[in-house]
């Protein structure tokens, strides 16, 4: 008896180890060939900056190897990670996030859920990374946004971030004399075309089947020593016109009258068109909610439909619209929010 009961305990500790892993991860085997099948499971590793969570059944915890299932097919199945970079921002900042130890094949749906909503984001390869981007919109609640990747196999795996204020400066804009002057009646109908235009915007079709650029992104203005690229206007500060105030969503970038204006990437041209405040406007689907703007031209040289490559010359800069002078107006939208451009070339490394 003593014996056996010796050899008992032999066993459970061998098990115990077994089970326990490398480096404090414990690591489940599938009973089959497939990664995320039915019955695996995966513990994160302590240091993992995300959770992962799932449900077994019975069958599911009794994985343990058989005689019928050679050592050759039973396959680890690596921790989930979920990392946002930043870990903090603005509003009106976007955010990037990658998912390591699964295929975009894995994933059935990835949301972003704050105390007021929850976005539904693509996700997509990028370069050998599982990666999705979220931008958040100019009155985001302040607060800790989760991101939940959902899994085919029932996990689901969460990270967060944090959303500061945005400090948002005003300023006076008058309504343009191109535009008939700054009267009442003329404020009041600049804000009834301005909702017109937004509502064209709003519908931009982007599609869904892929991203169509692929990094670096481009400044859409060149830059030289002799002629630095300036911002002469951010994003995200107020204008007052009198009837209303309206906050710039886009940056605006200095540019003399005539000056070449390029595609930041690779896109298919969906709008290409005089608007009554935007001025002579060109709109690039990049695919997958991502979409750039390029206002206030003076000549538009692409046509809707086209597919333009990155730093390809699609018109030239001007005063066209609600502008008080030469300059190109750059925004960015990205899941149907307006983010700030400079945020969005910092995400990729664009200086």
């Amino acid at each position: 008896m003593k014996a056996a009961a010796i050899f008992i305990v032999i066993i459970i500790a061998a098990g115990a180890l077994w089970l326990s892993g490398k480096n404090g991860t414990a690591v489940y085997y599938s009973d089959n060939n497939d990664r995320g099948s039915t019955g695996s499971v995966v513990v994160a590793p302590k240091d993992s900056t995300s959770t992962v969570t799932a449900s077994t059944s019975t069958q599911e915890q009794a994985a343990e190897p058989t005689a019928s299932t050679p050592a050759s097919t039973r396959i680890p199945i690596s921790p989930i990670d979920v990392t946002v970079s930043p870990a903090r921002i603005t509003q009106g900042d976007p955010v990037m996030i990658t998912v390591s130890g699964a295929s975009t094949t894995d994933i059935a749906s990835a949301v972003v859920e704050n105390a007021a909503d929850k976005t539904s984001i693509p996700v997509f390869d990028h370069g050998g990374i599982v990666t999705a981007l979220y931008g958040s919109s100019i009155d985001e609640r302040v607060g800790t946004d989760t991101v939940a990747v959902s899994f085919k196999d029932g996990r689901t795996a969460r990270a967060s971030f944090a959303v500061a204020k945005r400090y948002n400066p005003a300023e006076y804009l008058p309504v343009p004399p191109q535009l008939g002057g700054n009267s009442i009646a003329n404020q009041q109908a600049f804000l009834a075309e301005l909702a017109k235009d937004n509502s064209i915007i709003a519908g931009v079709y982007s599609r869904t089947d892929g991203p169509l650029w692929s990094a670096p992104f481009i400044f859409p203005v060149a830059s030289t020593i002799a002629e630095p690229r300036v911002v002469t206007d951010p994003y995200g500060y107020n204008r007052d016109s009198g009837a209303a105030t309206v906050t710039h969503k886009g940056v605006d970038f200095r540019a003399p009258p005539g000056t070449p204006v390029y595609a930041i990437d690779r896109g298919i041209v969906r709008q290409a068109r005089a608007f009554t405040v935007y001025g002579n406007t060109v709109i690039i689907d990049h695919g997958l909610g991502l979409i750039s703007m390029y206002m206030h031209l003076s000549k538009i040289d692409v046509r809707v439909g086209e597919l333009v490559q990155g730093g390809q010359a699609i018109g030239l800069s001007g005063e066209t619209g609600y502008a008080e002078g030469p300059h190109l107006h750059l925004s960015i939208r990205l899941n149907g929010q307006s983010i700030d451009p400079m945020a969005f070339y910092a995400l990729f490394g664009v200086k």
